[in-house]
């Protein structure tokens, strides 16, 4: 409203009086992490695995986020993202690579993850503490036959219809323990028929633990030939051990 008077001999006086109105919106940030520790455990080598970080804004405004300290994990790992803007009500997904490109011991690596409004002003609003692990190992395992400097099994002269066994052994001298699997392959070009089913591992399956004490195993053969037959380096045996690594032991 304005009003205006003349008065004698004074100017002009103009009395205004104005109104606005003055909205706010309060916001509570809410922003989510998980996980906090990102583990892989120990990875076989040259084997590669990854693992997913969950960033969730639960707030009701965008969100910017970023980490920091990137520089210090990329020798061990790659990331997808590492910085970002989110909406509200929204999740992303971060993806974290470990390649076992040689022998490593356990290590820890920590990013550090902060969080800001939209125009990325002032400090931060959220801040968290990321903590990446893992472990690069390789299977070592010896197979050890009867005798010393021997890298076969020898049954020697046998009579068809009698079965006989020989024993071999597998030790571990990894760190962690392994599930193995020994299985008998026979070459094509043999000039026996069936042989593969003359030939078992005994057991077959079973943990190879860490240490000195080594694993007993017997290879078994039961000849159904229906005549004298020799045969030399007929068999080999495959033996698989955790997370698919295979070696020949025979």
């Amino acid at each position: 409203m304005c009003n205006i008077e003349k008065c004698q001999g004074l100017p002009l006086v103009a009395d205004m009086e104005t109104s606005s109105m003055i909205s706010c919106l309060g916001v509570k940030i809410e922003f989510e992490v998980e996980p906090k520790n990102i583990s892989f455990e120990h990875i076989l080598l040259y084997r590669k695995d990854f693992r997913i970080l969950t960033l969730a804004n639960k707030s009701l405004v965008p969100l910017i986020w970023h980490f920091l300290g990137v520089e210090t994990i990329q020798d061990d790992f790659t990331v997808s993202d590492t910085e970002g803007l989110l909406m509200p009500l929204n999740k992303q997904e971060v993806r974290f690579d470990f390649s076992a490109d040689e022998v490593k011991p356990y290590f820890k690596r920590q990013l550090k993850l902060e969080v800001f409004d939209e125009e990325g002003r002032g400090e931060s609003l959220f801040t968290e503490t990321i903590t990446l692990s893992a472990e690069a190992i390789d299977v070592m395992v010896d197979v050890l036959f009867g005798n010393e400097g021997v890298d076969y099994i020898d049954f020697g002269k046998v009579k068809v219809g009698n079965e006989y066994q020989q024993p071999f052994q597998l030790r571990n001298k990894g760190k962690y323990d392994i599930v193995c699997k020994v299985e008998v392959e026979v070459p094509t070009e043999t000039s026996v028929p069936r042989l593969d089913e003359m030939i078992s591992v005994l057991p077959h399956t079973g943990t190879v633990v860490h240490g000195e004490k080594p694993f007993q195993m017997l290879l078994a053969t039961s000849l159904t030939s229906d005549r004298p037959t020799e045969q030399r380096r007929c068999g080999y045996g495959w033996c698989v051990v955790r997370q698919l690594c295979t070696l020949q032991v025979s």
